[in-house]
């Protein structure tokens, strides 16, 4: 937790009679995802995980050590994530990568589950989602409770509902040769009208994608919109996107692997090529910290629901872009 958001937390503690304390260095944290993580997980701890529900957390042992299993999935695959004293993670670190030895389980990090992440639609705080933002511009009204009662920004929420958003966050596939990052200009008949928050080349679904925060008359699925991909270089040329509804549901190569230097490579034989072999630099390699573990079952389920089925990618000095 952000400094920030602890002393947001404590200072609204204060009309109540408790402490907020920030434990976070207390903790370190261990993701395993993929369509196995639980058949590997369980061989190593005494929680019964099946049990467990998404979004969901118990506690009780894994690799012998005490601590936290919780079930978010960030990567949009089952997944499960261990919290456990910093000084213990290795071994827990090092008991996940032996119990998953033959499922080919292999470390990845942030670069790749930002990936995975954003091919699922999940918003990243601090690039989807930040302070200017409310949960209904990011199209996640589904995790208000309206029916709870009272609560920190219930009325400014329910005025911004009654109002209508003025503009939301959409996804997007590229339809231009390029990839829309983080900041750059949504343009709209030459002006600009929004902002990309997240954009990468994606490893499962084979093309350029993204989500940005448009005017709500630009965010039907099928709006084409472009992107300023040079944003600030003296020349400028524009991709082009759009919104789609469609999704692929194709698997990752069978024919690549993601080694232990974060890395995608191509394998023929006994020959391992980084990159493809139509580019100098393939558009699924990817290079990181390790940060979490990955089983190696590459089989991955499209996903036609949630924000995507409504809201897709585009492309954009400009790029063209689709809303998918």
């Amino acid at each position: 937790m952000s400094r920030r958001t602890s002393a947001w937390i404590a200072e609204q503690t204060r009309r109540f009679d408790v402490a907020a304390v920030n434990t976070s260095s207390r903790y370190a944290l261990i993701a395993l995802q993929g369509p196995l993580a639980r058949q590997v997980m369980q061989r190593l701890s005494n929680v019964d995980l099946a049990g467990i529900k998404y979004y969901w957390f118990a506690h009780g042992e894994i690799a012998g050590v005490r601590g936290t299993l919780s079930r978010t999935g960030y990567t949009g695959e089952d997944g499960f994530e261990v919290f456990v004293p910093p000084h213990q993670a290795v071994t827990v670190w090092d008991a996940i990568l032996e119990a998953g030895r033959d499922e080919e389980i292999v470390p990845a990090g942030l670069g790749a589950r930002d990936t995975l992440r954003l091919e699922a639609a999940m918003r990243l705080y601090g690039n989807d989602i930040d302070d200017t933002t409310t949960v209904l511009d990011a199209d996640l009204e589904w995790i208000i409770g309206w029916n709870k009662g009272d609560f920190l920004g219930r009325q400014a929420l329910a005025d911004q509902k009654a109002r209508g958003v003025v503009s939301r966050i959409v996804g997007f596939e590229m339809k231009d040769r390029a990839i829309a990052r983080h900041g750059y200009p949504v343009v709209v008949g030459g002006a600009a009208v929004g902002r990309v928050t997240s954009g990468t080349q994606t490893p499962f679904l084979k093309k350029a994608i993204g989500m940005a925060y448009v005017p709500v008359a630009h965010s039907a699925p099928g709006t084409e919109f472009d992107v300023d991909v040079r944003a600030g270089w003296p020349a400028r040329r524009s991709s082009r996107c759009r919104s789609t509804n469609d999704r692929e549901g194709d698997m990752y190569p069978a024919d690549c692997k993601y080694t232990k230097d974060h890395e995608w490579i191509k394998v023929t034989g006994e020959t391992a090529r980084w990159g493809s072999p139509t580019t100098r630099r393939s558009s699924w390699a990817t290079s990181c910290t390790s940060t979490c573990l990955r089983s190696a079952a590459r089989s991955r389920s499209a996903r036609a629901s949630g924000p995507w089925s409504r809201s897709r990618p585009c492309r954009s000095s400009t790029a063209r872009c689709r809303v998918w």
